[in-house]
Parts: structure tokens; C-alpha cells; sequence
């Protein structure tokens, strides 16, 4: 009796865990783990001391968060599993290889766009539009500045830290962040600039992509509070 219950009470949970992985709060948790990541872990002296492993950490709660998300979706959770274990092999492997770095950098990408992908399939399909699905879409963009930064630095690394001047050295993943994010929202300090054409090419299409994605982003909104405030009445015309 006390081992069915012990059952049935852990199947319960096995299933809360799922609905919430899958329900719209799984964006607000992706968003939280965003927001820490970029804009207060950095802050802290933990990051300073410990960069490795925040950067480990941050990117194996990315690629949990990515897998979780896609539990149900058998393509897309097919890929990202796959792609989530080349990268992670990848990122243990470069630590006693460093010629791995740019496999490493370009899996992660991978991984995040697939995230990206992921998350983009549940803000924007039909439904009525939630606080949580408006967190989603804050996630999207925030994913999509991790993405440019991780193309920047292989672009860089690529072209061995020629492809941009700077005033001081990119040595670290949020310096990339930072000039990636700023790309995004247009704004342009100047203290990063692209002088080679690969990098020119990726800052205008980041600079597009901000603006597109916040205008697509507003008219699918628009568009699905308009369908829920109109079902109501299609079902009384019935």
C-alpha cells in the first residue's frame, strides 16, 4: 500500500513537471534563467573568479531548458538532443584541446538557435496572449542577442581577432554580449566597431533582425488578441 502511494505521489510529480515544462509558465522560467545569466550573474564576483564554470553553467541550463521545451515536439527534440550532446562532448573536449574552441563556439550556436526555435513555435502560435507568452517573447529577444555574440566571436576567432577594433580587448564572452546586444537595439557606442566584411555583414543583419522581430512581434500579438476577443462570439452566432 505505502509503495503505491509512494508511486502513484512520484507519477504525480513526473507529470506536474511535464505540464509545466510545456505550459506557457516554462517561458517565464526561460526568462528568469536569461535575465540572471546576462544582466546580474556578471555582476556579482562570482563571475570573476569562477568564469569557466559560470559560462559551463549558464550554457548546460540553456541546453536543459532547450531539451525540456521540446519534449513533445519528437522533430525538434530529436535535434536538440543531438545537437546538445555533440556541443557539451564538444565543450569538455576543448578544455585539453583548445584547437576544438571553434567547433565548441559553433555547436553552441547551433544549440541556441535551436532553443530559439523552439521557444518562437509556442509565442507565436494561435491562443489567447498571456502575461507569460509576452515573457516568451522577451525571452526570443534576449536569445537572439546570445546568438549574435556567439557569432561574432567566431567570426573573430576565425579571422585571429582582426575582425573588429576595439578599444579594449574582447577577451570575454559578456564583452560580446554587450557589443551584441547593443547591435541589436541600434544603439552604437563606437567602441567596438566591425572592419571586416563578414563582421559588417553580421552587425547589419543583427540591427534588421532587432527591428523586423519587434514589428513582426507586435502585429502577431495584435493579431491573436484580436482572434481570442473574437471566438467568443463566433461560438454564440453558432
Amino acid at each position: 500500500m505505502f509503495l503505491d502511494r509512494e508511486y502513484s505521489g512520484a507519477k504525480r510529480a513526473r507529470v506536474l513537471v511535464v505540464q509545466t515544462w510545456q505550459s506557457e509558465a516554462s517561458l517565464s522560467v526561460l526568462l528568469a534563467l536569461l535575465v540572471l545569466a546576462i544582466f546580474i550573474m556578471p555582476l556579482t564576483e562570482f563571475v570573476n573568479r569562477h568564469f569557466s564554470l559560470y559560462t559551463d553553467l549558464c550554457y548546460s541550463l540553456l541546453v536543459l531548458v532547450g531539451i525540456a521545451l521540446a519534449w513533445f515536439q519528437r522533430r525538434a527534440f530529436r535535434v536538440m538532443l543531438v545537437v546538445a550532446v555533440v556541443s557539451i562532448s564538444l565543450r569538455c573536449a576543448a578544455r585539453w584541446y583548445p584547437e576544438l574552441n571553434t567547433f565548441r563556439e559553433a555547436t553552441m550556436l547551433a544549440c541556441i538557435l535551436a532553443t530559439t526555435y523552439i521557444v518562437i513555435a509556442q509565442v507565436f502560435r494561435g491562443g489567447r496572449v498571456t502575461s507569460m507568452r509576452i515573457q516568451g517573447a522577451l525571452a526570443i529577444y534576449m536569445l537572439f542577442g546570445l546568438a549574435w555574440a556567439n557569432a561574432y566571436e567566431l567570426v573573430d576567432m576565425s579571422y585571429h581577432g582582426i575582425a573588429f577594433y576595439t578599444q579594449e580587448p574582447m577577451g570575454s564572452v559578456s564583452a560580446w554580449v554587450y557589443y551584441s546586444f547593443v547591435t541589436l537595439t541600434t544603439l552604437g557606442y563606437g567602441d567596438v566597431v566591425p572592419i571586416n566584411r563578414v563582421a559588417r555583414m553580421l552587425a547589419i543583419g543583427e540591427a534588421m533582425t532587432g527591428q523586423i522581430y519587434l514589428t513582426v512581434l507586435v502585429a502577431r500579438l495584435v493579431a491573436l488578441q484580436v482572434e481570442s476577443r473574437h471566438e467568443p462570439d463566433s461560438v454564440v452566432g453558432d
